[in-house]
């Protein structure tokens, strides 16, 4: 399993207008979000669709009332009558996601090799 979250997260409008909905506090609607995100990890198409279920249904795996609907609401999940679609999941949750963040993350590695690299040659000269 692997899904994309960004540090910018804990600090999002989103997030907080999420909590506000659920009438939880933040890292409640955080772990809630987590959850679901885990769930159409798990269970949804490449595209993130959820087939055959409602937002009820994302309410009970979850197990907090309004999480769907207020996700919703701030653009994150749409119902439609086939089930859920998560929106914009192929460009963080997708294996073309994971495969851009994973050589993100060599890169970065590299580049810090590099740097120290770099410094121990010009101490040694």
């Amino acid at each position: 399993m692997w899904i994309k979250i960004n540090n910018s997260l804990r600090t999002s409008p989103k997030l907080l207008m999420l909590a506000s909905n659920m009438k939880v506090d933040k890292l409640t609607a955080l772990g809630a979000l987590c959850h679901a995100w885990m769930i159409a990890d798990e269970h949804a198409t490449d595209m993130g669709f959820l087939e055959h279920l409602s937002f009820k249904d994302l309410d009970d795996m979850v197990g907090i009332e309004n999480l769907a609907e207020s996700m919703e609401s701030v653009g994150w999940i749409e119902e439609i009558e086939e089930g859920i679609q998560f929106l914009d999941y192929e460009l963080h949750n997708g294996a073309n996601a994971k495969s851009r963040a994973l050589a993100q993350k060599r890169q970065a590695r590299r580049r810090t090799r590099l740097a120290s690299n770099s410094k121990v040659a010009s101490i040694v000269s």
